[in-house]
């Protein structure tokens, strides 16, 4: 809520959608954030749609990550990450490299991860990600860029 109204105070406005700020002032600079745990990152433009998503390297899910897969993700990223089951560390690094980028997508969009989660990552048209150079040790997060 702090940032919020501090950034209405220095822009004048601060348009906030479903799926958090979507752009800012009169210059309508495209925004996106994502938090997890004590961090946050924002990022912002004004030439291209973003979205950004963070997370714990260590990420405990409701279930084993390949079932998960099996259940909502792609059949290209279900197929690259059965092909790591010898290898769990890559195995769960690749599946939250997937997760990172449909939860980034989602926020690009503005349709969360219902709009998201079954589309194959590895192939999303007109959409280019990028691993954020600066985060937290232990953190991991992508910016989906349009």
């Amino acid at each position: 809520m702090f940032l919020r109204n501090e950034l209405k105070d220095q822009t004048g406005a601060l348009s906030v959608g479903e799926f958090g700020p979507e752009w800012i002032g009169n210059a309508r600079i495209k925004v996106s954030y994502s938090h997890s745990g004590d961090f946050a990152v924002m990022v912002w433009t004004s030439t291209h749609q973003i979205g950004v998503d963070l997370e714990p390297v260590g990420r405990e899910y409701s279930h084993p990550p390949l079932e998960l897969a099996k259940r909502f993700f792609h059949e290209n990223e279900v197929r690259s990450l059965e092909d790591l089951v010898a290898d769990p560390d890559r195995l769960s690094s690749t599946f939250r490299d997937f997760w990172l980028k449909k939860e980034a997508y989602g926020k690009l969009t503005r349709e969360g991860l219902k709009g998201s989660v079954h589309l194959d990552s590895l192939s999303i048209p007109n959409v280019r990600f990028e691993t954020l150079p600066v985060i937290p040790e232990g953190y991991d997060a992508r910016i989906a860029i349009r």
